[in-house]
């Protein structure tokens, strides 16, 4: 995992925030076997659009209109564990 993680580049997207709610809900919405363990990690250098204005093509948020919060609410309730890390320095 180290070697893969060591070899990720970010490109596209036109702007700094991640599609991070698009993302949770995506999760959310796989098809899990019930006796599975669920998790979920979350690997950004950036945080979700909505969060800042400043270089956010979606300011108000995820454009579907998820909202990260609730989505990681609703994660828990499905028993989905969410790990989040961020990624620092950015990379690129």
């Amino acid at each position: 995992m180290k070697s893969w993680l060591d070899e990720c580049r970010a490109e596209g997207g036109g702007d700094t925030p991640e599609a991070v709610a698009d993302a949770l809900h995506d999760v959310l919405n796989l098809s899990w076997r019930q006796e599975a363990t669920r998790i979920c990690i979350l690997i950004s250098d950036a945080p979700p659009h909505g969060l800042d204005p400043n270089g956010d093509n979606f300011p108000k948020g995820c454009p579907a209109g998820y909202d990260p919060l609730r989505l990681a609410r609703d994660m828990a309730e499905h028993r989905i564990t969410l790990y989040a890390i961020g990624v620092e320095p950015p990379i690129g």
